[in-house]
């Protein structure tokens, strides 16, 4: 197949990218979040040039964060450091092609919910929980643009409502992504470990599995923080799928695919849900985001049809 160009993924710890041709064989660098917006869309403007993009060639950006796909900008996101930024026209300015932008969980339910072996499903909710928590519904086979983005983002639904409440990247307290997210979720244990004065061998390096081991082990702290992750992600995730009349969920997203809590959070939500959905793992792993901008680089007949009309393409 001739490839119609490039893809990345660009998410608060890392980006991602690849040819569109083959988006499992992929290079990835640590986001620059440090050096402002401009430094952010070089380096995205770098991860796309190392597959050779050239004139006439797409590129499409999924981004993290609230975007205006339309305006090719990025409104804002907690996680990276654009506010009101006009990536899109930023990086066609740097590679000298087209670029399309869309959001990442967008990229990633066309990718989950238009495969073949989910056909049958007509509404489904696909939920990604890594260094953000986003989501995206399919409706009778279309995307519902409006579901999950603005004020309804689901990693800034508010699930504690204490005065005291966890303080989100977004600014606000309570959010479901101070609790529930892969960054949220090492970072609470490491501050419980430190006001309890419990070393910690490499805190730089603790991930979420090691988290999840520790509870496994009885570590009390460890269980207070994927506790109240567990217990704010169900509630949010269940909320989420009666409001969509989804018949399947697909749960994605690094903390799903490599931190163990895959299963506990399936078991939760169908006490949550009465089991009347079904709760699957993401076929695509944490590649979902990279097939999905694939699949609409490539022109792909089922995402098209999924992206319907009020995608704006090229436009």
């Amino acid at each position: 197949m001739t490839r119609a160009g490039a893809v990345v993924d660009v998410g608060g710890t890392k980006v991602v990218s690849a040819s569109s041709a083959s988006p499992e064989n992929s290079r990835r660098w640590a986001t620059d979040v440090e050096h402002g917006a401009d430094a952010l869309a070089d380096q995205i403007s770098d991860a796309l040039r190392f597959w050779e993009i050239r004139a006439g060639e797409r590129a499409v950006v999924a981004s993290a964060g609230y975007l205006d796909v339309g305006l090719g900008r990025v409104r804002r996101a907690s996680n990276l450091p654009f506010i009101d930024y006009p990536l899109r026209d930023r990086l066609r300015e740097l590679l000298g092609c087209r670029v399309e932008l869309v959001g990442d969980a967008t990229a990633a339910t066309v990718a989950e919910l238009t495969h073949r072996s989910r056909r049958a499903h007509e509404n489904g909710l696909y939920v990604t929980i890594s260094t953000g928590i986003g989501m995206g519904v399919v409706r009778e086979r279309r995307l519902d643009w409006l579901a999950g983005n603005g004020d309804r983002e689901l990693g800034h639904v508010r699930v504690d409502q204490a005065p005291d409440a966890e303080i989100c990247g977004c600014g606000r307290r309570g959010c479901l992504e101070a609790y529930g997210s892969g960054s949220s979720i090492v970072r609470r244990y490491a501050e419980l470990s430190r006001i309890d004065a419990v070393p910690l061998t490499s805190p730089d390096e603790l991930t979420v599995s090691d988290v999840v081991r520790a509870c496994d082990a009885g570590d009390v702290r460890a269980r207070t923080v994927i506790g109240d992750a567990l217990g704010y992600l169900t509630t949010a995730i269940a909320n989420a799928s009666r409001e969509s009349e989804a018949s399947v969920l697909v749960l994605g997203g690094g903390v799903m695919v490599h931190a163990g809590l895959f299963e506990p959070l399936r078991q939760r939500l169908l006490v949550e849900t009465g089991s009347r959905i079904s709760i699957e793992r993401s076929l695509f792993g944490e590649h979902s985001v990279l097939h999905g901008a694939a699949a609409i680089c490539e022109r792909d007949s089922e995402v098209v049809r999924a992206l319907g009309e009020d995608w704006v393409g090229d436009r």
